[in-house]
């Protein structure tokens, strides 16, 4: 700061900044000699300061100019014990980020007559003020991003950060990754971001915008997970704390689904759970580094221009593991949510007429949940998307369903509708007719359903029903689908199913009646089953009943036997049959063995009330599997037309 800047920044001549300065303001008017003054001494300004400042006698002093002293705690710490080592001392001014307060700084530090300088511009704009410390021979050494490598050898290579996170995630199986930055830093951002993108493409994988994300204090730019990332890079903790927010919040499991790492300033061991993955800045080391170097800088000491080199390992933590690509035993339904009411009766009710029931039971129910605790039981890890109300019922039924161990964060509640329940009459010979309140199970739209869209990542069946609303079907399949899960459906209630949902469908099981509902024109078991497997069904069972099952794909046709059980309710055998199937065949079990232990877990379903009390379990009480030759023969006398 000169003569010249001071008489430009009041407005007045350079006579008039010189006579004021020196005592010789006589007749210059007094708020003029007020304003020079108060700029001079804003920015401390000394006459002759150029001429005062070029001498060879040491003042002992280091100044350091930083651009912000958040953070830099350990970064002042390190330069501090180098200027003690040497007899030195260090004098710190911080800028505030602003240009103003920067010259302003550099004025100071002049007038101080500091040895050296260690400066952590503002931004590039700073080399325009550059000459006021070379003009008196104040060597500088530079201690961010905007120089070149010519005259700024202490900074962090964040390009090379960027690219060591991405690695460590690519270590850990994970390929659909994000980049997560804020707006503070620009150019900090830009390298960051090129050397994930580089590390990304060395690994042949693809780079697009979709992947590039930035936090402020108003949230994300794009929200971080409308698409399937699973794996999140980020420039600093605060970041990737957001980050793991925004993925529980999502309903996303950390590690196994979502990893996250960062760059961290701060120590992370102790810093919020779970403790981020991070590679942690060696502020400490690189402050002392740099006050070696220009103290070696003062003295005329042969100094080395190697620059300065960082760890790049990652310390894993809580939020970095292997993402989970096992599909196996993992199953995804989606369906309907009923408070099941069982009536006893020895006939079914008609028109006009009174009936008694024998019995009266209250259980929970529905084809979701059915076939998801059907599924739970048996030993697989099922998460179930379904409504339910804000009531009582609805309190309970989700107690119910978490009690045997599904993963309930896909059911919302709706505020608006009540908790669906159905009626079911159940005749002597186990027979039954269902009357259903839908309730807050027709409130399930395909956008409640894309909220959960995390919960179809890495399941092996997507078990669906017709119960709750067909968009709402149609779109869970067609993302089960694009997953590469496969879709089991159970029609009900419905007498069409399209085109578009029938090609997505793996496993197609109506029963008898559902089947000549949704396929009059033909006449057989056989031929109905046929037309669907033109639509693109890959298989078809139909269930039979105490006759069995009818399997059809396009390599083979075959009926299989019912196991011999006493019925006493047959309402849940379907949901228990697809429940068990969908567990065996996820378990890599042949078609036609899951076949045998899906229809001795429906057998088992009928020998009690209630379908959710008497789901099978895994356990040693399961009965043991009768070889199909030995039932076959035992049912040729009681179906011949089948098995005959």
């Amino acid at each position: 700061m000169n003569i010249k800047d001071i008489a430009k920044m009041a407005g007045v001549s350079i006579s008039t900044v010189s006579k004021i300065m020196n005592g010789k303001d006589e007749g210059i008017n007094e708020k003029t000699r007020e304003r020079v003054i108060e700029i001079a001494k804003e920015y401390n300004y000394t006459p002759y300061s150029k001429i005062q400042s070029i001498t060879n006698v040491k003042s002992f002093n280091i100044g350091l100019l930083v651009n912000n002293s958040d953070s830099k705690g350990e970064f002042i710490s390190g330069i501090i014990c180098a200027t003690k080592e040497n007899a030195y001392s260090l004098i710190v001014c911080d800028s505030n980020r602003k240009y103003e307060d920067e010259i302003k700084n550099i004025t100071a530090l002049r007038k101080r007559r500091v040895d050296c300088v260690i400066w952590e511009r503002v931004g590039p704009d700073s080399e325009k003020s550059k000459y006021m410390f070379t003009e008196i021979n104040i060597p500088i050494v530079y201690c961010d991003l905007y120089g070149n490598q010519l005259d700024t050898i202490f900074y962090y290579q964040y390009d090379k950060i960027g690219y060591a996170l991405a690695q460590e995630l690519l270590k850990y199986a994970h390929t659909h990754i994000a980049c997560v930055a804020d707006y503070e830093n620009e150019l900090k951002s830009k390298l960051f971001f090129q050397g994930f993108r580089d590390c990304l493409a060395d690994s042949s994988l693809p780079v697009c915008n979709d992947s590039i994300f930035y936090y402020s204090n108003e949230g994300f730019s794009t929200p971080p997970f409308r698409l399937s990332h699973s794996g999140f890079v980020c420039i600093n903790e605060k970041v990737a704390t957001q980050v793991v927010k925004a993925a529980k919040a999502a309903n996303y499991n950390i590690p196994e689904n979502v990893s996250v790492v960062c760059l961290s300033d701060t120590n992370l061991d102790f810093f919020g759970s779970p403790a981020i993955a991070h590679i942690r800045l060696p502020n400490y080391r690189l402050g002392y580094e740099i006050g070696k170097h220009i103290i070696g800088k003062a003295e005329n000491k042969p100094i080395s221009n190697a620059g300065f080199q960082m760890d790049l390992a990652v310390k894993p933590c809580e939020t970095l593991g292997t993402l989970c690509k096992s599909k196996s035993n993992r199953i995804i339904v989606v369906g309907s949510i009923h408070v099941d009411n069982i009536f006893n009766v020895r006939e079914a009710p008609s028109s006009g007429k009174t009936i008694r029931a024998n019995s009266y039971v209250v259980c929970p129910g529905g084809k979701g949940a059915n076939q998801a605790v059907g599924a739970a039981l048996l030993g697989a890890e099922v998460a179930l998307i379904g409504k339910i109300g804000e009531d009582y019922d609805g309190q309970v039924l989700l107690e119910k369903i978490r009690q045997n161990n599904v993963d309930t964060k896909g059911i919302m509640r709706d505020q608006f509708h009540k908790t669906g329940c159905a009626f079911i009459h159940v005749w002597k010979n186990g027979e039954s007719s269902i009357t259903i309140y839908s309730g807050a199970n027709d409130a399930l739209s395909p956008e409640h359903i894309n909220k959960q869209r995390v919960l179809f990542e890495n399941r092996s069946y997507c078990l669906l029903q017709t119960v709750i609303p067909m968009p709402a079907t149609e779109f869970a399949a067609e993302i089960a689908y694009n997953q590469g899960c496969r879709v089991i459906l159970k029609p009900a209630a419905t007498d069409f199913l399209s085109d578009q949902l029938l090609s997505k469908i793996e496993i197609f099981v109506p029963n008898e009646a559902e089947l000549i509902q949704l396929c009059p024109q033909k006449d057989t078991i056989e031929e109905k089953a046929r037309h669907f497997l033109s639509k693109g069904v890959k298989v078809i069972i139909v269930t039979l009943g105490e006759k069995g099952c009818f399997f059809c794909c396009q390599e083979k046709e075959a009926y299989y036997p019912a196991a011999d059980f006493e019925p006493i309710d047959t309402t849940g055998a379907s949901d228990a049959f697809i429940a068990a199937l969908a567990v065996f065949l996820s378990n890599n079990v042949e078609m036609e063995q899951a076949i045998q232990y899906a229809v001795i877990a429906a057998g088992f379903s009928i020998t009690r009330h209630g379908v959710i009390p008497a789901l099978s379990e895994k356990n040693p009480k399961l009965p043991e599997i009768i070889p199909w030759d030995v039932v076959r023969n035992q049912n040729k006398q009681r179906y011949p037309a089948v098995f005959g």
